[in-house]
């Protein structure tokens, strides 16, 4: 026997051991994948850390639960390095708390993010039903205002509070909505407006990109079959509702955020992307 605790060790003196004694055996049977699968987590972990946290060298979601759940079996506890390691995915979304990230490096993540798994609420799909997971935003209540120019003359309109997506539907949520039976073949979702046959395809493939290249008409059809499916009632948002959303219920503001232009809050031309 060497060492102590979690690094202890017993060392066998001839290899027939392992076969010959039956309870041995049992153990190696029972346990062996879920080894070799830790020193391969052990092994990636240290790659990773040598190579400097290179966001490509990342393990997929499913991965990274298979190898939480052989630690569990065991009994045993990750190194540090395996606990940072097998937290990847919150660690590229803390990254994305930081302001001043550029562009691409926010880019980059989102593509990790789409391959090892994204978490994020509002960007997938809901565990318990497979339906688009939307995280809700609440807009307060209040006055907008729109320049006619034809007539010279201001309109306002009052807006009551509702709600809205953080996120815009990325590919992953609608493209549950063309693949269900009930879905986008449904002529019932199309009443009233023109039915496409088939979705265009997006130049953003990644799951959790925003799905563009949507008509008027597909994203109000998505919003008659998400509300059937999950008795709320979904629709798009007015004009005075947009605009409410986003000035932040403040008519006074230039952007959605307070202040002066920022290329910083927003993927505008100035990204390159």
């Amino acid at each position: 026997t060497s060492g102590s605790g979690q690094e202890a060790t017993v060392e066998v003196a001839h290899e027939k051991i392992f076969t010959a004694r039956p309870k041995l055996k049992v153990w190696i049977d029972k346990s062996g994948d879920d080894l070799r699968l830790i020193d391969y987590a052990e092994e990636a972990a240290t790659r990773r850390h040598e190579t400097n946290c290179d966001l490509r060298d990342l393990l997929r979601e499913e991965k990274t639960e298979a190898i939480h759940q052989a630690l569990m079996r065991l009994n045993k506890t990750p190194s540090a390095r395996l606990y940072s390691f097998l937290n990847q995915q919150q660690m590229m979304v803390d990254k994305l708390q930081n302001a001043s990230l550029s562009h691409q490096d926010r880019l980059l993540i989102g593509q990790r993010l789409a391959v090892v798994g994204d978490r994020r609420p509002g960007v997938g799909l809901r565990k318990t039903d497979g339906l688009p997971d939307l995280d809700w935003i609440k807009i307060p209540g209040g006055q907008v205002q729109f320049e006619d120019k034809l007539v010279l003359k201001v309109k306002v309109f009052k807006v009551k509070p509702f709600l809205i997506t953080k996120y815009p539907v990325t590919n992953i949520q609608f493209n549950t909505f063309i693949s269900a039976s009930d879905g986008y073949q449904n002529r019932e979702w199309w009443e009233g407006t023109t039915r496409s046959h088939e979705a265009a395809q997006p130049r953003w493939q990644d799951c959790n990109a925003p799905r563009e290249l949507v008509s008027w008409y597909e994203a109000v059809a998505f919003c008659r079959w998400l509300s059937f499916r999950t008795k709320l009632a979904i629709r798009l948002p007015t004009e005075s509702e947009w605009l409410q959303a986003a000035t932040g219920g403040n008519p006074r503001r230039k952007y959605p955020w307070e202040g002066r232009w920022s290329g910083l809050r927003c993927n505008s031309g100035e990204s390159g992307l």
